[in-house]
C-alpha cells in the first residue's frame, strides 16, 4: 500500500498460469542449499580462527612467563648461570655488565 496525496493506492501483480508453468524452480532449492553450505563453511572458518588465536595467546603467555623467570634468575645471581633446555642453552656470566 502506498499513500499519495491522502489516497491509498494498492498495486496487485500476478502472473498468468502459462508464465508460472514456464518457470524452472529446480535451481531455487540448489541455490538455497548452496547458500546454506557457504554460510556453514564461513562459520567454521571464523570458529577456527578464534580457536587458533586463543591457542596462540596461551602459548605467548606461557612463553612470557618463562622468559620473565629466566630474566629474574640472571638478574639476581652473582655467579655464572647456565640454563639447559632441549632447543636452547642460555649462559650468563656474572663478569658481564648488567644493564
Amino acid at each position: 500500500m502506498i499513500f499519495v496525496g491522502g489516497h491509498v493506492l494498492t498495486l496487485r501483480i500476478t502472473g498468468t498460469a502459462r508464465f508460472e508453468s514456464a518457470q524452472d524452480r529446480s535451481s531455487l532449492l540448489l541455490m538455497g542449499l548452496g547458500g546454506a553450505l557457504v554460510s556453514f563453511l564461513m562459520a567454521i572458518a571464523v570458529w577456527l580462527l578464534a580457536v587458533g588465536r586463543q591457542r596462540a595467546r596461551k602459548l605467548a603467555d606461557a612463553m612470557t612467563v618463562e622468559l620473565n623467570r629466566m630474566a629474574q634468575v640472571v638478574q639476581h645471581t652473582d655467579n655464572a648461570v647456565t640454563i639447559n633446555t632441549r632447543p636452547v642453552t642460555i649462559t650468563a656470566n656474572a663478569n658481564q655488565s648488567k644493564t
